[in-house]
């Protein structure tokens, strides 16, 4: 959360958000997930993370997902 503190970008924000989101979801934490969720708008991934928040997706598909997706947004950047 320090890293989301610090920056001053809009998009870095949200991109970091997304990242606190997708770490507090992977661990079960729902309440981080939420906080992290309400920063994150328009950051890639993020509504994947969403999604998954919603629905209660068990571990084993949230752990697909969520690396399906980082290897759509790591693809996307080259």
């Amino acid at each position: 959360m320090a890293l989301y503190r610090g920056s001053t970008e809009p998009a870095a924000r949200a991109r970091l958000a997304t990242l606190i989101a997708a770490s507090a979801l992977r661990r079960g934490d729902h309440h981080l997930t939420a906080c992290a969720l309400a920063h994150a708008h328009g950051a890639p991934g993020a509504a994947t993370v969403g999604l998954l928040f919603q629905h209660h997706a068990g571990a084993e598909v949230v752990e697909q997902q969520l690396d399906e997706t980082a290897g759509r947004v790591g693809a996307a950047r080259c």
